[in-house]
């Protein structure tokens, strides 16, 4: 049970009061480990096939190698940068066209999201010196505030079009 870490009462949701997963959980992010645990988005959202799209469609568009790309946004540049120095981006002959592997892009998905939901903010006890941080975000309107982050991610990416 996730509980706030100041009075170690469990953290409920604010629209229903439930203690458990409800509809109202949007994302479940466990900070420690960085990874998405849950919520309304966990099978709902594929950035990774959003931002390889756009990466690719930018590398055709202007002519990478030659021309690297700049992003206004410093976590956008930081994973462009991942992909480039760390050899996850490649052209296939055989395929005629670029492949990349997209890195972690978590730090990209909740740095968008706190923009649009706060946070509760919570610890999960899960043995003597096995404390993991949460951030734990309620909607009332998943589906809508799922458009909207999505549409802010691609905000993001038109910027360096």
């Amino acid at each position: 049970m996730i509980t706030n870490p100041d009075t170690e009462e469990p953290i409920a949701c604010p629209y229903c009061e439930s203690e458990e997963n409800c509809e109202h959980l949007f994302a479940l992010y466990d900070v420690t480990f960085d990874s998405l645990d849950g919520g309304y988005i966990f099978d709902k959202i594929d950035l990774e096939e959003l931002l390889t799209e756009f990466f690719i469609s930018q590398i055709n568009k202007c002519g990478y190698p030659a021309n690297p790309l700049e992003f206004e946004n410093e976590t956008l540049q930081a994973l462009w940068e991942e992909i480039l120095y760390e050899d996850r981006c490649n052209f296939n002959a055989e395929k005629n066209e670029w492949e990349i592997d997209i890195p972690n892009y978590n730090l990209l998905l909740f740095e968008v999201l706190d923009d649009l939901i706060y946070p509760e903010y919570g610890e999960f006890e899960g043995g003597p010196g096995q404390t993991s941080s949460y951030r734990i975000y309620y909607t009332e309107n998943p589906e809508e505030d799922l458009n909207s982050l999505i549409k802010r991610i691609k905000a993001l990416l038109e910027v360096c079009s």
